[in-house]
């Protein structure tokens, strides 16, 4: 799908990578063996987004610096839809879907609220049949590829409706507060 939507698959990992880290900046070099792509494809590809004003960049001695144009128009719409299909968000939910017994799964906190920071963390909740062993591995890949942590909360869907009957806190600001939904849908989760 982001290889359709973006126009091919380096674009679409580039854009997710420059959007994942948003208030970075970052030269060929750099990228090419963050992202294990070819450096004059990657020269190439840069050079269509700088046009497209999607990236800028600022040349500091002899390296050319790239990083995500956050005075575009259309940066926040830019970022919403990268961050859910070629981003975190598209990353993990391509993950998860090939685990068996997932019910739902969802990205809370400060990604969900749209204020993360270089520093931040993903906050991931998964709720179903499955094993953490499992998962843990698929997200240990998916940390080297976006370059930032996941922390996982994993329940049983009986331990998760445990804890929403029980009134739990913690599973009651979670279940109140923004979140971006991989699998399963919202209100089914309430």
């Amino acid at each position: 799908m982001t290889e359709k939507l973006f126009g091919s698959k380096l674009r679409a990992k580039v854009l997710g990578w420059f959007f994942t880290h948003v208030d970075e900046r970052f030269f060929v070099r750099q990228l090419e063996s963050l992202l294990k792509e070819d450096s004059t494809n990657l020269s190439r590809e840069l050079a269509r987004l700088e046009s497209l004003r999607i990236l800028v960049s600022e040349r500091e001695g002899r390296q050319k610096y790239f990083q995500v144009n956050k005075s575009s128009p259309i940066f926040e719409e830019m970022k919403g839809l990268i961050l859910k299909t070629a981003g975190v968000a598209g990353v993990i939910q391509s993950a998860l879907e090939k685990v068996e017994g997932v019910k739902y799964a969802f990205i809370y906190g400060s990604f969900a609220r749209n204020i993360e920071k270089p520093e931040s963390d993903v906050d991931l909740m998964v709720i179903g049949k499955g094993h953490l062993d499992e998962i843990e591995d698929i997200l240990s890949k998916i940390e080297q590829r976006l370059g930032r942590t996941v922390n996982i909360i994993f329940y049983s869907l009986k331990e998760f409706r445990e804890k929403i009957d029980s009134k739990d806190s913690f599973i009651k600001t979670v279940i109140n507060s923004p979140k971006i939904m991989l699998i399963g849908e919202e209100n089914e989760i309430r």
